[in-house]
């Protein structure tokens, strides 16, 4: 292993990082880890220099959005992600997270620092979280902090002056009203769309939703004129509990969106089941996510059903 440390952040260049070159079953491979990023990630062979090529920019909005994929997936227990060419075309076609979603994450990231009641946390850019703060607010610049911060204060969440915020007890209040079940019945279901797993949903999946009492949603077959994207973060936003199956043709490599809208969901504090066919490669951590290991439709659907209505979540209906 050789660590590097006078390097930049791929993402954000203007950001130191560290590299680190390890030799993982005879192939070397540099994992990168910058505050601006939260955390590490690494490339895939394939995407080369297409960070840093300055005769086909990557703008600043999809930057964020990156930063924010790469946020999310490790909350969902991938510690490095790898940004592929995938990823980054996610990034280009997602939705920004809207304003007041990212004033929300703002105020519960607060709430982690604080380590007691009416901490006073520094998020001026001198500061050493300020990095993390931009990256976990998908914000680019400080003026963008201090608006969220405004508006976190005009609604009683947060006291305290300007770049020293203190979480309110109406802050409090508001992130465990976040963290509360919704009352919608929905289920977002993310997975892999092919005739074999078209069965599986149709045989196990929605009747299994539906045992519980609750309505399946399958992105894609909504009503809604936006793109896939949208219309996915969208639904997972009203969603009640996510399912995700992460089983793909082993021809084709892992789904990205899959674990994208997982990973989404996790950051919303949705309750998420996770099920995937026997022998399926799944790349996250599974000490940590438990899964429904399925062999066919028979297999899935009884298991399923018995996890929806355990839920606790689900038994505060």
């Amino acid at each position: 292993m050789i660590q590097q440390n006078n390097v930049h952040c791929l993402i954000w260049p203007e950001y130191p990082a560290r590299s680190v070159v390890t030799d993982s079953s005879g192939q070397m491979t540099t994992v990168y880890g910058s505050a601006r990023t939260c955390g590490d990630y690494k490339l895939a062979p394939e995407v080369g220099n297409r960070l840093t090529n300055t005769f086909i920019p990557i703008d600043e909005r999809t930057r964020v959005r990156l930063t924010t994929i790469l946020i999310v997936l490790r909350g969902q227990g991938v510690s490095i992600p790898e940004i592929t060419n995938e990823t980054i075309e996610l990034a280009q076609s997602a939705n920004d997270i809207p304003v007041h979603v990212r004033a929300d994450r703002l105020l519960r990231y607060l709430e982690v620092l604080s380590p007691s009641v009416g901490h006073v946390n520094d998020t001026s850019p001198q500061s050493a979280i300020f990095p993390y703060l931009l990256g976990f607010t998908a914000s680019v610049r400080e003026s963008e902090i201090t608006f969220l911060e405004n508006y976190l204060r005009t609604q009683g969440w947060i006291e305290g002056f300007h770049g020293l915020p203190i979480v309110s007890v109406s802050g409090y209040a508001r992130i465990s009203a976040l963290s509360a079940g919704q009352d919608s019945d929905q289920v977002f279901v993310a997975m892999w769309f092919s005739d074999e797993m078209e069965r599986v949903y149709a045989e196990a999946i929605d009747p299994a939703i539906r045992a519980a009492g609750l309505t399946p949603y399958l992105v894609g077959q909504g009503k809604s004129p936006d793109r896939i994207e949208d219309e996915a973060e969208t639904a997972i936003r009203r969603t009640r509990l996510v399912i995700a199956d992460f089983t793909h043709d082993p021809g084709t490599g892992v789904r990205g969106s899959v674990y994208y809208e997982a990973g989404f969901a996790r950051a919303l504090y949705k309750p998420i089941i996770y099920t995937a066919k026997i022998g399926s490669d799944v790349h996250f951590n599974v000490d940590h996510f438990l899964r429904i290991e399925w062999e066919d439709a028979d297999d899935l659907r009884p298991r399923l059903t018995q996890r929806i209505r355990n839920l606790p979540e689900l038994q505060q209906r």
